[in-house]
Order: structure tokens, then C-alpha cells, then sequence
């Protein structure tokens, strides 16, 4: 029975307000003891709490507590295990591990949890958590504890009035059967109410079938708030994080990777919103590697009065999503907002992500779904945060004259711009396609490079050369039309190919030519 580690953390945490401390140890008794001598602790954690004041701190020894039944959590109090202070992904040595098969139920504001290991809760009727904060609780602060073997580890909530902390934990292996199984951490409108002013930042999220953290809130009238998910890592987990119906969500710098299927069969997904989440930041996260999506958008929510609310303000920028079987990202629903929604994110190459119609030729992770060129594009270049983001160059083509008569001559005028800072090198040929009847006489280019062009010929190809930083340079090919007609020619999306990207928008010139007599040669 050594309480030295905790017994020194107990009197700084408490000696401010006079606290007392209590003291629990295997070796204890329950038997006409207050818990309040350190040689002479309960045995009990539930016995300690019950003696315990306001403002107390329990002391755990390391050991192993077992209950059927649940710890019942009513006062403001400090629960301080062996490992008190030491973060829970890293540590080793001796734990206090409160094994309840209903768990602990924390119907207190302001209460802290610290250095334990909390297993073993699996009846899911009640409370089905390791750790269950009760609706309308304030403050709680769990930090440097370990979640192991709970149908789910840690069921949040918060009033919002002072922040709840989640730091420095390790959630693993929260997979026995039961409501919302497989979760590290879970919420909803049954079990939390509204949720508000959450940190869940430094834990370690590891083999948690169906997700790491779960904001399963679908009740319009209670919209959780303000939660930020930060520097947390999630691995081999069904989902890394997903909410529903959230306001002022900030999810960054997490790394989530490895994500198989869920075992409750839905889909798997890096990050998703589910509907009704707004002002959402999402920036800087490591997704990588999964069965299913990186990115997942969807207006999800069925529930009256508004049924199916978009998601609204989302902001996906600088992040690294890359090696998912079906899609880097998936848009069922488009979100609200800026079109430029997921701009600057490496999507594994620097082509950008796969998509045939929007981005010919890249060949990163698939952007599907409800999308525009401009949601995805620019990407970054290389992995975030410090790659490039390139605006891409634009193409634009016309025909001077765009009248002439049969046998006269035109010029197609093709310009390359570019808007950045750095040259735009071309990667690729850019090949154009001429009407069949529309022949080159001759070519030239201000763009360096070697423009192919052979007179007679229908098409003309530019290889190498660079677009000129925050400027442009032009493409000129003077063509002949024999017969009459009105003659389109189109640079498709997708045929300029630079290190800075690739044109989002197809460049497209119309010449006509009227009857005439063209010259007997």
C-alpha cells in the first residue's frame, strides 16, 4: 500500500480549501472508518465517496476494485489513482483499476478523474459506460486515465458554464456488446442532453470497433457546442470522429489512421458530418489509410422540424487524406457556404485527387459525390502543412479574327495564366485538337518550350515551357478554313497539366467562316 505519489498531489490539489483527504487501499476496511488516516484506508471507493465532503480528495491505491454494481458519483470530488499526473498513453508500473460492471455515474459538477484505469463496464441497460457524466454536469475533468473493455469508455456531457477536459487518456478496446458499443467516447440526446464547451485533446484512441469519438446528438432543439477535438491520435478504430448537429466545432491536428469496418456495419470514415454541424474548422489532421472514406459529408438528420439540415460553414483545409479504398472524400449533401470548402489538402499526389470530370489526371485519393472543381481545387503539392498550395493556371483561347471567308486566315490566340508567385511548369504536353477542317499554317509561343505544329495539320502540341510568375504567356496558331461553317474548338478541363496544378475550366473559341471563292492555286 503506497500512497506517497498521490498523497503529495493530494495536498496540492486540496490544501488551498482545507479538503480532506481519503484513502483507499485493497488492504483497507470499510468497517467504522472515515478513510481520512493514510495507515488506516476503506477498502472501497463507494465507502470513501460516501464519507467524503464537498471539495475531498480520494486516494487510490494501486490495485484492482472490483464491483457488481456502479460507483455513484453525487459530490464535488477529486479521484486520484496511482498513476495520478502520468500521462496515460505512455505510462507503465502499477495501476488503480476501478473494475464496475455498470461503471461510474457522475452526477457532480467540477468532479476530476485522474491516473485510474476504468474497466470493465458491460451492462449496457445502465449506465453502459466506463465513465458516464450525467446530463446538465459541469467541469468534469478526466485526465491520464486508462479505458479499457467498457461496452463504451467515457459517456460526455457538459453544461457548457465551465469547460470539460479530456486529456492524456488511453481509450482501448471498448468492445463488449451493448448501446452505441465499440466507442471510445460517446454522445447523444438520451444519455448527455446538449453538450457544450468540451476539449478533448492528447488521447490515444486504439482498436474501438465502430469509433473514437462519437457526437451522436439528432435532437434540433438540444444542438451541441463549441467542442474542439485537437492532437489526439485514432488507430484502428471503425471510425475516427463523427458528429451530428454541432455548432462551432473545431477538429485539428489529430492523426487518424488504419480504419477498418465497423463492426455495427455502417461507414467507415476518418471524419464525418452527419448534418446540422456548423462553423466546422477542420485543419491540419493526418487521415490516412481505410476502408471506406477519409472525409465523409452527409445531411443525415431525419428528425422533425427541419428535416435533413445541411451542414453549414465548413472549412477543410491542410490536411493530409490519402489511402482510402473507395474516396479521400465523399459528398452526399454539399455543405452550406464557402465553395472553396476543401481547398489546399494533400490528397496523396500532386496531380490532386482522382475525379475523371472534375480534375482529369489526378490520380490521388477520389473527391466524389455532390462537387464542383472549385470545392477541391487548388490542393497542396507535397504533405501538409507546408506544401504549396497552387492556385492553378486558366487557359483561355479565341479566334482573331472569329469571321473570316473561306480559304482566309485566322489566328487562335491560347493564354496561359498563372497567378502565383512561382513559374508554372508545364508536366504534361498540352495538345489541342482542331476542327478537322480548320488547318495549321504556322505556330509560335511565348511560353519556351517547343510548339509541334505541322502545316496542313489539325492539331498543334506545346511541350515544356513555363507560364511566367503572377503573369501569362500565349500560344499563337495561324490557321486556314477551306469550307464554310461555324467551327468550336475546345481545350477540355484538365489538358494543362503544370506543377502547379491543372485548369479547372474548359477554354473554348467558336470561328466562323462565310462563303466566299477561295483562290485558284
Amino acid at each position: 500500500m503506497d500512497f506517497k505519489p498521490i498523497f503529495m498531489a493530494a495536498i496540492f490539489l486540496a490544501g488551498a480549501a482545507n479538503a480532506t483527504n481519503r484513502y483507499v487501499a485493497t488492504t483497507g476496511s470499510d468497517t467504522l472508518n472515515d478513510c481520512s488516516v493514510l495507515l488506516s484506508p476503506c477498502l472501497t471507493v463507494q465507502h470513501a465517496h460516501d464519507q467524503a465532503s464537498a471539495g475531498d480528495t480520494i486516494n487510490i491505491a494501486a490495485g484492482t476494485y472490483s464491483v457488481t454494481g456502479l460507483i455513484s458519483v453525487t459530490k464535488t470530488l477529486t479521484f486520484l489513482g496511482a498513476q495520478a499526473g502520468v500521462d496515460a498513453r505512455t505510462r507503465s508500473g502499477a495501476e488503480s483499476v476501478l473494475s464496475n460492471t455498470q461503471g461510474i455515474s457522475v452526477g457532480a459538477n467540477n468532479c476530476v478523474f485522474d491516473g485510474l484505469t476504468i474497466q470493465d463496464s458491460q451492462i449496457s441497460a445502465f449506465t453502459g459506460y466506463g465513465l458516464w457524466i450525467n446530463p446538465g454536469k459541469d467541469g468534469t475533468q478526466v485526465i491520464n486515465n486508462i479505458f479499457q473493455l467498457n461496452i463504451v469508455g467515457l459517456g460526455i456531457s457538459n453544461l457548457g458554464t465551465t469547460q470539460c477536459l479530456v486529456q492524456h487518456n488511453l481509450f482501448q478496446n471498448n468492445n463488449r456488446p451493448g448501446g452505441a458499443a465499440g466507442t471510445g467516447i460517446y454522445t447523444d440526446q438520451f444519455t448527455s442532453g446538449a453538450v457544450s464547451n468540451v476539449l478533448i485533446n492528447e488521447n490515444l484512441f486504439v482498436n474501438n470497433d465502430n469509433g473514437g469519438v462519437g457526437f451522436n446528438n439528432t435532437d434540433l432543439t438540444k444542438t451541441d457546442s463549441n467542442i474542439t477535438v485537437t492532437n489526439n491520435v485514432i488507430n484502428n478504430c471503425g471510425r475516427g470522429v463523427y458528429f451530428f448537429n454541432t455548432s462551432n466545432l473545431t477538429i485539428t491536428d489529430n492523426t487518424i489512421t488504419n480504419l477498418p469496418a465497423p463492426t455495427d456495419h455502417g461507414s467507415s470514415a476518418g471524419i464525418s458530418l452527419f448534418g446540422g454541424a456548423s462553423n466546422v474548422s477542420i485543419l491540419r489532421n493526418n487521415v490516412e489509410t481505410g476502408a471506406k472514406y477519409g472525409i465523409h459529408l452527409r445531411a443525415f438528420l431525419t428528425d422533425p422540424p427541419n428535416p435533413n439540415p445541411p451542414n453549414t460553414n465548413v472549412a477543410i483545409h491542410l490536411n493530409n487524406i490519402f489511402g482510402f479504398a473507395v474516396a479521400g472524400l465523399h459528398v452526399d449533401d454539399a455543405p452550406v457556404g464557402p465553395i472553396n470548402y476543401a481547398i489546399c489538402n494533400w490528397w496523396g499526389s500532386a496531380t490532386g485527387p482522382t475525379n475523371p470530370t472534375l480534375n482529369p489526371g489526378g490520380t490521388g485519393d477520389v473527391a466524389e459525390g455532390t462537387l464542383v472543381a472549385a470545392n477541391f481545387n487548388p490542393w497542396l503539392l507535397g504533405l501538409a502543412p507546408d506544401a504549396v498550395c497552387a492556385s492553378p493556371p486558366t487557359l483561355t483561347k479565341a479566334f482573331s479574327p472569329s469571321t473570316i471567308r473561306q480559304c482566309g486566315v485566322s489566328t487562335l490566340v491560347i493564354t496561359l495564366t498563372n497567378t502565383n508567385s512561382a513559374p508554372a511548369n508545364l508536366t504534361t504536353p498540352l495538345i489541342d485538337n482542331l476542327p478537322s477542317a480548320v488547318k495549321v499554317v504556322g505556330a509560335s509561343s511565348t511560353c519556351g518550350g517547343t510548339v509541334t505544329a505541322v502545316t496542313g495539320s489539325s492539331k498543334v502540341t506545346l511541350t515544356g515551357g513555363a507560364i511566367p510568375p503572377v503573369g501569362s504567356c500565349v500560344v499563337r496558331v495561324k490557321v486556314i478554313v477551306s469550307q464554310a461553317g461555324t467551327f468550336t474548338n475546345t481545350l477540355p478541363i484538365g489538358a494543362l497539366h503544370t506543377d502547379l496544378g491543372n485548369n479547372s475550366l474548359a477554354a473554348t473559341a467558336q470561328l466562323t467562316v462565310l462563303t466566299g471563292q477561295c483562290p485558284i492555286l
